[in-house]
């Protein structure tokens, strides 16, 4: 393989002009529910080991979308090493196993009253309505709620 394009594609038919040669390609599949990974990456002749395992870390870099941060600089030498040999080299650079994430227990929204950072403010739902405690609120059928300090609620 002497190069690797991609293309927009609509309808099945390629967008003319939408064509883009690429260092490598993931062609993410689903068999038997386990998502698969298909890295293509261009091997030429005269490519070193060294080479392809930085590209091999470029495409596990972007898998990850920055989980591993400065550890990515070590998945070159674990790509050359025995699979094997993995935890030694591992246990060598001072990096310790992660058991603490558990799937059961994190849920994607955060807890009610947490610190929302601001870059995350976009996504908050603002479909609200500014009110006034001063007025009465209906609530429900029959029912109305005065919000005032002092008074009673009815």
């Amino acid at each position: 393989m002497n190069r690797i394009e991609t293309k927009l594609m609509y309808n099945g038919i390629p967008i003319p002009g939408s064509e883009a040669e690429v260092p490598f390609f993931v062609e993410k599949v689903s068999k038997a529910g386990k998502a698969l990974w298909k890295v293509y990456i261009i091997a030429e002749e005269d490519a070193t080991v060294g080479k392809i395992s930085l590209t091999l870390t470029e495409v596990i870099s972007e898998a990850c979308k920055g989980l591993l941060r400065h550890t990515v600089m070590f998945i070159p030498e674990m790509l050359r090493a025995d699979p094997t040999e993995i935890w030694s080299i591992l246990d060598n650079m001072k990096i310790r196993q992660d058991d603490s994430y558990d799937a059961s227990q994190s849920s994607v929204l955060p807890q009610p009253g947490n610190f929302i950072p601001i870059e995350d403010h976009h996504l908050l739902n603002e479909a609200f309505e500014e009110f006034d405690l001063d007025c009465p609120l209906s609530v429900g059928v029959g029912f109305v709620l005065v919000l005032n300090v002092g008074q009673q609620v009815s």
